[in-house]
């Protein structure tokens, strides 16, 4: 039984770049409404490039920068990880650079080459790169979700989706099944987006959400960023291509596995 109701995803590592001196700040940029979920803290020692490699594996996601203009962002999350904890921003030829392209709300007050950022207690501050101690404490790591493109916000709060209350079904069934109503499986943009899919998928108990993951590289439909709702202990390693089940919470399992479909349809 299909019930239709009324209403972007591909998880890569952002390489370094130096910032663009006219950063568009009112698209990719600009400003996003704040979802704590957009975050995830890690507990240290970690160097910076350990941290990176740990925010893009574990959830497709990359080291923290806060950003020109986002001063709810700067404020919710300065706190939000153990500190002191390392930032997306690294010393490079042409200055202080970002992961996320955009300009920084703050930098250290210097640097040089092979160092990057970490937040103490009073902002952004210097530390080599291949540190895990800053002032004798350990430093942890924050990570986020890549930044929205201008297309990916327009497509964020569409609510087109199908559910269907059938048998459970692997994940290539529930992309084929999909795909024959023009749709692809459900990804999650944002919390506000994974309210109204708990809402609409009431009537089953687990459902497929469009994410995969080798535990190096994740992969979904299209190019937008997702948020996350792990349970404890969640997303697990282990080795070969992983999906991702809303049961209860969110959770890594085979893709052989069950689960009930809701397909989504962005314009």
């Amino acid at each position: 039984m299909a019930v239709l109701l009324a209403s972007c995803n591909q998880f890569y590592g952002i390489e370094e770049t130096g910032v663009p001196p006219d950063a568009d700040l009112t698209s990719q940029c600009a400003p996003l409404s704040y979802d704590a979920r957009r975050y995830a803290s890690l507990v240290g020692p970690f160097d910076w490039q350990s941290t990176r490699d740990a925010c893009q594996q574990l959830h497709g996601m990359d080291v923290v920068v806060f950003d020109e203009g986002d001063s709810e962002e700067l404020t919710a999350q300065q706190n939000a990880a153990s500190l002191p904890y390392w930032l997306g921003l690294s010393h490079g030829a042409s200055g202080w650079e970002t992961v996320d392209t955009c300009r920084p709300a703050q930098v250290p007050a210097n640097g040089q080459g092979n160092e990057c950022a970490v937040q103490d207690g009073s902002g952004p501050a210097t530390a080599g790169c291949i540190d895990t101690q800053y002032m004798g404490a350990n430093i942890s790591g924050l990570c986020e979700t890549p930044r929205p493109s201008r297309q990916c916000r327009a497509t964020a709060d569409q609510r087109d989706y199908l559910v269907i209350t059938g048998p459970d079904v692997t994940r290539s069934d529930a992309d084929t099944m999909c795909a024959a109503n023009g749709m692809h499986v459900v990804e999650i943009n944002s919390s506000a987006e994974l309210d109204a899919v708990l809402v609409a998928a009431s009537a089953v108990p687990s459902f497929w959400i469009d994410a995969r993951t080798n535990f190096l590289t994740w992969s979904n439909s299209t190019s937008c960023p997702q948020i996350f709702s792990w349970k404890a202990d969640e997303p697990m390693l282990a080795g070969g291509l992983m999906c991702v089940r809303y049961f209860g919470g969110m959770e890594t399992v085979t893709c052989t596995n069950t689960a009930n479909v809701v397909c989504e349809r962005n314009q």
